[in-house]
């Protein structure tokens, strides 16, 4: 009766891989000629062990600088890309704190591909297109186009203006449309402005 009922329980997958694990060490220890020190007096041998059938590793000057130079280049793309993450959180909050109810995902795809786009060669017509595309998929480029317009050949000296206390979903296709649009050229301006 009881292997009835424990033979309709799903396998714990957890506990599968924990025995499989377990298995595994258990094999090793016995197949192996020099097992693994488990207590740490025999531990400090084998390591001692291990360095002298090691050889020397030798390194000139020219691979250390080598290295030291890739190190040094993936560290500031690392550092930029956390600082460009919370510039972008920061225009979120900012856009969020001016435009109620706008969903945070939507925010985030604009900020996100406006940043990713600011550095481009791409017009200015393109880049708002490109950073609302996401958010508004069943808008064809054309009309994305058309409503970038006023935003892409505005003045410069003009400051973006978004509308406040905007509740997202109750605004129609074309509303959402032109609000996505503010957005994507206020943050497009930010960023020029937060690079100069």
């Amino acid at each position: 009766m009881k292997k009835t009922a424990m033979s309709n329980q799903t396998p714990n997958p957890k506990a599968i891989a924990e025995a499989e694990l377990m298995q595994t060490v258990l094999e090793a220890e016995i197949t192996t000629e020099t097992p693994y020190p488990w207590n740490a007096a025999a531990a400090s041998r084998y390591f001692d062990q291990l360095e002298a059938a090691t050889p020397e590793l030798e390194v000139s000057e020219a691979e250390a600088k080598g290295f030291f130079s890739k190190l040094d280049a993936l560290w500031g793309k690392s550092s930029a890309k956390t600082t460009s993450s919370v510039q972008l959180a920061g225009l979120a909050q900012q856009l969020s704190s001016r435009c109620v109810s706008v969903p945070q995902a939507a925010l985030q795809a604009i900020a996100q591909k406006a940043n990713a786009l600011v550095d481009s060669q791409l017009s200015s017509l393109d880049q708002l297109v490109a950073c609302v595309q996401d958010v508004l998929p069943q808008w064809d480029v054309e009309d994305l186009q058309v409503m970038a317009r006023p935003y892409a050949y505005a003045m410069r000296s003009e400051e973006p203006k978004l509308p406040e206390n905007v509740e997202w979903e109750s605004l129609s296709e074309v509303e959402q449309g032109r609000l996505a649009m503010a957005i994507a050229n206020w943050i497009m301006t930010e960023l020029e402005h937060r690079k100069s």
